[in-house]
Order: C-alpha cells, then sequence, then structure tokens
C-alpha cells in the first residue's frame, strides 16, 4: 500500500531514474552528493562533486527500491508514529511540550534546508527504513559458542616488530637516462595533457524574492483551501491496537490470556514482533482503508470498537485486533486549515510575482536590450567574465539550470530568462571560449615525466628487495639483522587487537591480512605489498582473552555481534535487491542526464 506520496516531481534539470516509477532527480543527485563530499575528512572545493554523483544516485535508487518494497509488503508510517519521533528531538519539545509551529518551521528550515513538508516525508521514509530493516534481520541469530569464537578472534593481541621498504626511498636509485625517459613520455603521453573546460562570459539579471514584500490576504487562503479542498478531507478511520506472533498457537495462546484478563498494552509490549506499535501497546492510530494488507484491513473494520477479534492470518504472521475508536469521515475547517497552508501560501504568491516580473523584464529585455531593461526595472545588471559550469557566479550561486541554459545558448542571441532554485535570471552570452586539450611537450612536463619514471622502475625493485628481506629474516631467523642488512627501517607495535591500526601500516585487516594473529610466536611474514610499502613481520607476543573477560562483556558482545550481522545481511539484500530491480527493468536511468552530470575532469 502507498501509505504515503514519496513522488518527488522532476528537478529544473529532469529525472536521473525512475524506481518502479518513482522519480529521482537530478537535483536530488546533486544534494545527496554534496553531503557526502561534506562528509569528507578534507574540504574539497565543488569542482570536485561532479565525483561523488555515481555513489549519491546508486545510494538514491537502492533506498527506492528498499522502500518500494516495504510498501509492496504492507507496512506503513503513520501521522502519529512521525510525531513520537519528533517528540524525540529537545529543541521541538523542550520538557516534553511542543515549542509551536512557527518554531518548528523555522527549525526545519534552518537545520534541515528543506520544507516542513519535505522534512515529515523525508523522516517518514526513515521510520519505515527502519521498520522494513527489523522485518528483514528479526531472524539473525548467535548461538552461544559463536559469540564466544568470534570475541576471542577481535580481543586476541599480538606485538611484533616490522621491517618497511618504501618505493619512494626506492624511486630516489632509479638511474634516469635520456633516451628511457623519452621512451617513457611517449608511452604515457595522453597522462600529461591540460583539459581546459569550455568557458563562457555573459551578462544577466537576478529576479528573486529579495525584491518582493507580498501581503497575504483571507482571500488567498480561501483560494488554496477551496483548490485543494480534497487534501483537507479525512477519510473514515480506526485506532486499532494489535499483537502480531509467528504461530497460530502463540496466536490461541495469547488470546487465552486476553481472556483471562491480562491487559491488551501490555501483552503487545511483551509479546507482539511488530517493531512498529510493540512500544506503545501495539497501537495505530487513524488509520484509514487500504493502508494495512488486506485481511487486517477487513478485521479492523468490521470489528466492533472495543472487541477482540479471532487471530487473523497475514504474510507477517498472526495478528490478535483490536478496535479502540472508530472516526467517521470529515473534512478540516478553513481555520483548521489555514495553519497547516500558512507556510507555502507566501511562497506561492512570491513566486507568482516573481514569475510575472521576470516575464516582463524578459520581453524588455529582448526589445531594447538587457542593460536597459535592468535600468528601466530598477535591477543591477552583472558582466560576468569567462566562467565554467562549475563556478559560483553573484546572486547564483546553487543555480545549475542556469549553467545548462548558459551554456547551452548561442553567443549573442536574444536575451532570455531562466528558473532556479531561488528566483529567475535574465541572461545573454557574449563569448565563448572552447574547451581545450592541450598537450605538455617533454620539457614542460619533465619534472612529472622523471618522477613517474621512476616510480614505475621503483615498483619492481620494490617486489625484489622485499622479498629478499623475507627471505633472509626466515633464514637467519633475525627480522632486525635482515632489515640492517637491506637498508629497511625497523619498528616495533604495541599490543594491538585485530583490524587496529600501526603507525606506517595503518589498518592491519587491510594492510597485511591480519597476519599477526595467523602466525606462531616467532614467525617471519610477508612481505606485504601496501601502497607505497613493502612490509615483513616477525610475531613477538600473543595474548588471548580470558574467560572472566568474555563473562563479563559477554551480553553487550552479543548485541554488537548481532548488529553486524544484521548489517552484512543487510548489505547483501540491498545488492540482490538492486540486480533484481535491474532484471526486470524497474530501475531505469536516463542515460543524458548521467552523462551530463558524469566529471569532466579537473584539468592542470
Amino acid at each position: 500500500p502507498n501509505f504515503m506520496d514519496s513522488t518527488t516531481s522532476a528537478g529544473p534539470n529532469g529525472n536521473y531514474a525512475t524506481v518502479a516509477g518513482e522519480a529521482i532527480t537530478s537535483k536530488q543527485v546533486a544534494d545527496a552528493a554534496r553531503v557526502m563530499m561534506s562528509r569528507q575528512q578534507q574540504k574539497l572545493p565543488d569542482a570536485f562533486l561532479p565525483y561523488f554523483y555515481d555513489q549519491a544516485a546508486n545510494q538514491l535508487i537502492i533506498q527506492a527500491a528498499f522502500l518500494h518494497e516495504a510498501h509492496r509488503v504492507g507496512l506503513m508510517v503513520t501521522d502519529e508514529e512521525l510525531r513520537d519521533q519528533l517528540k524525540r528531538i529537545p529543541e521541538l519539545f523542550p520538557n516534553g511540550k511542543f515549542v509551536g509551529k512557527d518554531k518548528y518551521d523555522q527549525w526545519v528550515a534552518g537545520t534541515q534546508q528543506m520544507t516542513t513538508a519535505d522534512f515529515e516525508i523525508f523522516a517518514k521514509k526513515q521510520i519505515l527504513m527502519g521498520k522494513y530493516y527489523a522485518v528483514l534481520t528479526r531472524s539473525v541469530t548467535a548461538s552461544p559458542s559463536e559469540v564466544e569464537s568470534e570475541y576471542k578472534r577481535v580481543n586476541a593481541k599480538a606485538k611484533f616488530d616490522y621491517a618497511i621498504l618504501k618505493q619512494s626511498d626506492l624511486a630516489k636509485q632509479v638511474v634516469v637516462n635520456e633516451p628511457e625517459l623519452k621512451a617513457y613520455y611517449e608511452a604515457h603521453k595522453a597522462a600529461y595533457i591540460a583539459n581546459i573546460p569550455e568557458r563562457r562570459k555573459a551578462r544577466y539579471i537576478v529576479v528573486d524574492a529579495s525584491h518582493f514584500n507580498v501581503k497575504i490576504t483571507d482571500d488567498d487562503y480561501r483560494q488554496i483551501y477551496n483548490s485543494r479542498i480534497d487534501a483537507f478531507k479525512k477519510p473514515e478511520s480506526v485506532d486499532v491496537r494489535h499483537i502480531l506472533v509467528d504461530t497460530e498457537a502463540a496466536a490461541n495462546d495469547v488470546e487465552k490470556q486476553l481472556k483471562a484478563g491480562a491487559k491488551f498494552e501490555e501483552l503487545a509490549k511483551k509479546l507482539s514482533k511488530d517493531p512498529g506499535s510493540k512500544d506503545n501497546g501495539g497501537l495505530y492510530k487513524e488509520v484509514p482503508h487500504g493502508k494495512f494488507v488486506a485481511e487486517f484491513d477487513k478485521a479492523m473494520f468490521s470489528q466492533k470498537v472495543g472487541e477482540v477479534g479471532p487471530p487473523v492470518k497475514t504474510q507477517f504472521g498472526y495478528h490478535i485486533i483490536k478496535v479502540d475508536a472508530r472516526h467517521e469521515a470529515s473534512t478540516m475547517s478553513f481555520e483548521e486549515a489555514k495553519k497547516l497552508i500558512e507556510p507555502g501560501v507566501k511562497q506561492t504568491k512570491v513566486e507568482k510575482e516573481m514569475g510575472e516580473l521576470a516575464a516582463k523584464v524578459t520581453s524588455a529585455a529582448k526589445k531594447d536590450g538587457i542593460e536597459k531593461a535592468a535600468k528601466d526595472n530598477g535591477f543591477t545588471m552583472v558582466n560576468a567574465d569567462f566562467f565554467t559550469q562549475q563556478d559560483k557566479l553573484p546572486g547564483l550561486t546553487n543555480a545549475p539550470t542556469f549553467m545548462q541554459a548558459a551554456f547551452s545558448a548561442k553567443v549573442n542571441g536574444a536575451p532570455d530568462s531562466v528558473h532556479f532554485d531561488g528566483g529567475y535570471a535574465i541572461y545573454q552570452v557574449t563569448e565563448v571560449k572552447a574547451a581545450e586539450h592541450k598537450p605538455f611537450s617533454l620539457e614542460e612536463a619533465r619534472k612529472d615525466v622523471v618522477s613517474n619514471f621512476q616510480l614505475d622502475r621503483a615498483k619492481d625493485l620494490l617486489n625484489k628487495r622485499s622479498q629478499e628481506l623475507a627471505d633472509r629474516a626466515r633464514a637467519m631467523n633475525d627480522l632486525k639483522k635482515a632489515a640492517k642488512e637491506l637498508g629497511a627501517k625497523l619498528l616495533t607495535s604495541e599490543l594491538v587487537s585485530p583490524g587496529g591500526q600501526v603507525p606506517e601500516i595503518g589498518n592491519l585487516a587491510q594492510n597485511i591480512q591480519n597476519a599477526p594473529f595467523n602466525l606462531a610466536k616467532g614467525a617471519v611474514g610477508g612481505p606485504f605489498i601496501t601502497g607505497d610499502n613493502a612490509i615483513v613481520i616477525a610475531v613477538l607476543e600473543k595474548q588471548e582473552p580470558t574467560s572472566e573477560d568474555f563473562a563479563k562483556q559477554k551480553d553487550v558482545f552479543t548485541d554488537q555481534l548481532l548488529n553486524t550481522k544484521r548489517n552484512t545481511m543487510l548489505y547483501t539484500y540491498m545488492d540482490e535487491l538492486k540486480r533484481r530491480y535491474e532484471k526486470s527493468g524497474q530501475i531505469k536511468v536516463n542515460k543524458a542526464e548521467q552523462e551530463r552530470l558524469a566529471p569532466k575532469g579537473l584539468g592542470f
């Protein structure tokens, strides 16, 4: 059942993809990519943004498929559940009391950078994903022996010597001669090219909300209320409680306990398998027709208020259902609706007036020129010197639609207008410099060519020297002597656990396959080639956790292991889900948008 409208209308750049009919816009991809880029340890310039588009699009596509599956199996999120989730945010409910609609809207705009309506849709999606995650992973278990074995593995410790040879150090020993260098340059010539993107000059006028101070009347509210009256109609609904169990025998036992006087809410909290309602005594409020699976829907609308019906079987298990209240269909009054529609009214009116003024200025610019149109209408015209599609322009900081239009327009063509997120731009392109792919000569790129030549030759030398180091250490049963003979840097680790971090090695699991824990004390391991380094180790000491340590940590570690297994299961499920949707044609990617957003290279 489609419990909420999660379809986003196409952004100004069109749809990047659709998943089971739901649109993913290029703006959504760009916004998600920007969030990903902001989470990088190193602050990156906006020119790097396109390099995150594929990852962001893939994440959005998988999320859409995941949500579609949750809808398909009948999961839903009610407004009451959303309110319960919002109550956990201290800024919105200080001391348990709601701050009010205005402050709520301000908090959403300030912290989430979206409208309240979009935020609530987003929040419901997060809750729904949590519900479906719980359904998918509820069968994950870990036996006591598995828990103990895994605890001992991850809490083992080892101490070891390690000798390091660096490719960059060996590169300094590589002798460079001119014939070999020229041959290397010719073989790798394509790597020494300056990619200069197309650049354009333009002049433009920005018409945005700062030019308007609109007044809202009751007639404005009334017009919206009347035009959207269906949105303010509430269908017939019920407040319903249920207890979900796996088997018919369990359902009969619950029914027997209820007849013996047990409280429904307490049994729901104790026995129900539904993570979405059990903590609330099994309650879902104001549920209309079609929000739950058919068998459940039929039962809750046929039972009398206060009645506990016989067990109902669905694809999720067996439900014991109780109806708390029934609500007749109704229509929200104008005064009630006014409070809900108020935030959007001003924006609608501003958009309308912006559009009308932009059309007027555009018409004047086409007739008399953009400079005169700006002066006559009280605007400042911006003369933008050569810019690329990744540059930021005054008044157009986040306006990809302007860039798309400007880089598609004819030079010195008639002025035109384009809508962007926040207003309109009336523009005219005045000059173009075509993209350039300029090769560097050997002399121009000599420093880089020499460095790359030496590093390339040093790869073979690193493999040869590190194997010699390992063989020598094993033969002498002494890594320290072997390292000294071959000029390797020797270090000693602290006692570390599997997957721990060690200076100049990094993550043990990723870079040396957790070798200290797989080798006997005194054994030599390697060589391990990792990036610029080749590493050989010798195990000095090994420790295993005690039974007392395990007993103290057993409960906490069991939870950690179960979470790890659940997440592993979820990632596997999501990969398979995406493949299944692709195979069935439910994922459709707009190749034109994908190509338009593809990274074009940063140049030199």
